[in-house]
């Protein structure tokens, strides 16, 4: 329901659907249809049979599905040349097996949690330990996060300090504008209203109401509930008494049934098999109900958001008891008191505008997905009629029309840089040539860089600054393209400076050849300690590495198959650049620069190398220096070299590429298998078992299997017979050697 609000206002050409059921699946006329393209996912073999246990087995089938799953969705992705994949919580194998294909796509990977992932209702230990194995994985390395609400995001944000983006359940408010059906005071046929489908995470709350109802000894007040659940089911569950079941509503139905009920019940179990689903949920009736202007009678715990949210906000009778004589206190106080029902009614109507207005969901969702930067693509190639701007309500072009238009977009990328930002910033501001703007992402920082901006910002108006969560580097350089009006694109890391004549060398080289696409220059290395100095390289000896000629083509594409050739602050790019080419990979840090360098070698950009006085590039290295972390750069590494791989058509670009690459792999591997050894050393199984699946991930497909068994056996062999020599075997051997250690400790312990 929720994906269908979302996008139902978008072009169809826009997005495609894939799902584990056909288009159709669902019930005729209950939940509509969308029109984009529809992929169905196939089922994946399984493994069968005795030789293994169940739980071993049920695992197994868990991995194979979500290897599998990620396979069919890549070849999607190449299909549809998609630009993004959000991912929405339901099966366990649907964030895993997403994020799997866009890490190997190259393209940013967004989960959506309707609740939480990890205390999802998983009916086996398999599922709930694929969760838990995932999880970090998925989180740490998303794009962005979508949530349902703010107790989500703060679990997020404890668990795995990561920033998500609140989007509501919205809903279209337009069919509950009208006015609202008058309360029918001491007229027969209460109707306490539910609508939706009722499970194990509500049963007590309904027993309870039931109840409570039954307690007020008003036979005219009854429970109508417009859902599937049949009447066997439920009284399985003791759920039966003072009920009427209507079945379920189409969507077009359920404004009218919600805007005549004279109590809307919202109910959370207090005995729940799944407390932390009942804690973090937000259920998708939510909006609908406060939009009807109907009381709502909330009973659900204490902890639960729906009821800190509707306490909070004094839009809803909230019972967070599980005792039915005080449930029937509040459907009497409701009942009898008219001045409460017109408080609750109106604070409710506020909130939906406020909160789940759809319309301006769907613009934040258009912008943080990148669906209004294909909608752009479309309409400048001519394929949609012009619209409107979704995050901002401007038609496109408004802005290019200012009078004040800078030449040049500074874009700098910072976070928690409080204690640098000042020094950076009046870098900037030294510079001897003045017509720029300086565009500050703030990326998602937790100290007091936000007060640094804001200062900067109202001494001298060329300076402006946007927040957006945590994205690292790529994300927040991509969110300044799309501020940014100059003609020209200077990138600069808050922790560096340049010198004071490069802007005003750089502008005029591009201004006198036309034909030059990117103007760069050379760069030098100091630290903090030591601002004077000038370094060639931070570490090792103190020689030149970077590139110094002007080439374009296969010269160019020589040098960046090799490694990169620049820092991202030595080079200005005419602004037409990234139109041709795109915006960074947001899947590639530390390393995203060199790879959207190499696909401007590949598309042709010419690159023009300046020696001009007073042109370098300064650039501090401190511990915190993103680079210092060796295993990121050799993972990135790597998958820059996937990506040049497919690129290049030159057999012996390919072949050194290869190379270089395999190198990589081995190094990366080895310490890994390490990391696996001790972890097991230390009696940590699960996380020795996530090191192999990591190998396993990136690895041939009889190394994956042979890491993925390693995996498995990891979870049971005893820690005393795992043997570090036996990873180094071909996979046959390690599968066997490992296989009889755990037969032989098998039988010991017979």
């Amino acid at each position: 329901m929720l994906a269908y609000r979302l996008l139902s206002g978008f072009d169809p050409q826009d997005y495609c659907l894939i799902t584990n059921a056909p288009a159709g699946a669902s019930t005729p006329g209950y939940t509509p249809s969308l029109q984009g393209r529809h992929y169905y996912l196939k089922n994946s073999r399984q493994l069968r049979g005795r030789a293994i246990s169940k739980s071993l087995r049920d695992l197994a089938n868990l991995l194979l599905t979500v290897f599998d799953r990620a396979r069919q969705i890549r070849e999607i992705i190449e299909r549809e040349k998609c630009t993004a994949v959000v991912a929405f919580t339901g099966d366990v194998t649907h964030l895993p097996a997403s994020y799997l294909a866009c890490r190997r796509a190259q393209i940013p990977f967004i989960p959506y949690e309707f609740d939480h992932y990890l205390y999802r209702e998983y009916h086996t230990p398999a599922a709930t330990l694929v969760a838990r194995w995932f999880e970090p994985f998925i989180m740490k390395s998303a794009a962005g996060i979508f949530v349902l609400n703010e107790a989500l995001r703060d679990d997020l944000r404890a668990r795995f300090k990561v920033e998500a983006e609140v989007l509501y359940n919205s809903i279209d408010l337009a069919p509950y504008e009208q006015p609202t059906v008058e309360h029918r005071g001491n007229s027969k046929d209460v109707k306490i209203v539910f609508t939706g489908s009722i499970y194990d995470a509500h049963f007590d709350a309904f027993r309870n109401l039931l109840k409570a109802i039954e307690l007020l000894d008003q036979p005219h007040i009854r429970l109508y509930v417009y859902g599937p659940q049949s009447e066997e089911f439920l009284t399985a569950f003791g759920i039966s008494g003072p009920l009427v079941l209507c079945g379920p509503l189409a969507l077009k139905e359920m404004p009218k049934v919600q805007r005549e009920a004279d109590i809307l019940f919202l109910p959370l179990a207090f005995d729940s098999p799944y407390p932390g689903v009942v804690r973090t949920s937000a259920p998708t009736k939510m909006g609908e109900y406060l939009a009807a202007k109907r009381p709502v009678l909330v009973h659900a715990p204490p902890d639960a958001f729906i009821s800190s949210y509707f306490s909070e906000h004094q839009c809803g009778v909230v019972v967070d008891q599980k005792e039915p004589g005080v449930l029937a206190e509040g459907i009497h106080r409701i009942l009898t008191d008219e001045a409460l029902r017109n408080q609750l009614a109106a604070n409710a109507w506020q909130r939906a505008r406020a909160d789940f207005d759809v319309h301006a969901w769907r613009a934040k969702f258009a912008e943080l997905t990148g669906i209004e930067d294909v909608m752009a693509a479309r309409e400048k190639r001519g394929e949609a009629p012009p619209r409107r701007t979704l995050a901002e309500g401007k038609k496109r072009g408004e802005k290019a029309s200012d009078s004040s238009q800078p030449l040049v977009s500074i874009i700098m990328a910072a976070y928690n840089r409080q204690d640098l930002m000042v020094e950076t910033l009046d870098n900037v501001a030294a510079q001897t040539y003045s017509n720029w703007e300086c565009i500050v992402v703030d990326d998602g920082s937790t100290d007091g860089t936000v007060d640094v901006l804001k200062r900067y910002a109202m001494a001298d108006k060329r300076i402006r600054y946007v927040r957006q969560r945590n994205q690292g580097p790529a994300g927040a350089r991509n969110h300044g393209l799309r501020e940014a009006r100059g003609e020209y694109v200077q990138f600069w890391d808050s922790d560096d400076f340049l010198e004071k004549r490069k802007l005003e060398a750089h502008v005029a080289y591009l201004q006198a050849h036309p034909n030059a696409d990117i103007v760069y220059g050379s760069a030098r290395y100091f630290r903090t300690e030591a601002p004077d100095e000038r370094r060639y390289s931070p570490i090792g000896p103190d020689e030149p590495w970077l590139a110094e000629f002007s080439a374009t083509g296969y010269e160019m594409l020589k040098e960046l198959v090799a490694a990169n050739i620049m820092v991202v602050e030595a080079p200005m790019f005419r602004r037409q650049v990234f139109e041709r080419v795109g915006r960074f990979d947001t899947r590639l840090p530390p390393l995203e620069d060199w790879e959207f360098l190499f696909r401007c070698a590949v598309s042709g950009q010419t690159f023009h190398f300046l020696n001009s006085e007073d042109t370098l590039t300064l650039v501090r290295w401190h511990p915190s220096s993103i680079t210092h972390d060796t295993t990121k750069v050799r993972r990135a590494s790597v998958m820059v070299r996937e990506k040049i791989d497919a690129a290049v058509s030159q057999p012996e670009l390919r072949n050194i590429n290869r190379k270089l690459a395999a190198d990589y792999d081995e190094m990366i591997t080895e310490q890994e298998t390490q990391e696996a050894a001790n972890r097991m050393s230390e009696g940590n199984r699960s996380l020795a078992a996530r090191s192999f699946l990591s190998i396993a991930r990136r690895r041939s497909f009889r190394a994956r299997i042979k890491f993925t068994f390693c995996a498995l056996v990891t979870l049971v062999t005893p820690l005393d017979t795992f043997d570090l020599r036996m990873i180094s075997e071909p996979a046959s051997k390690t599968m066997v050697s490992m296989f009889r250690r755990y037969l032989h400790s098998a039988l010991k312990s017979d």
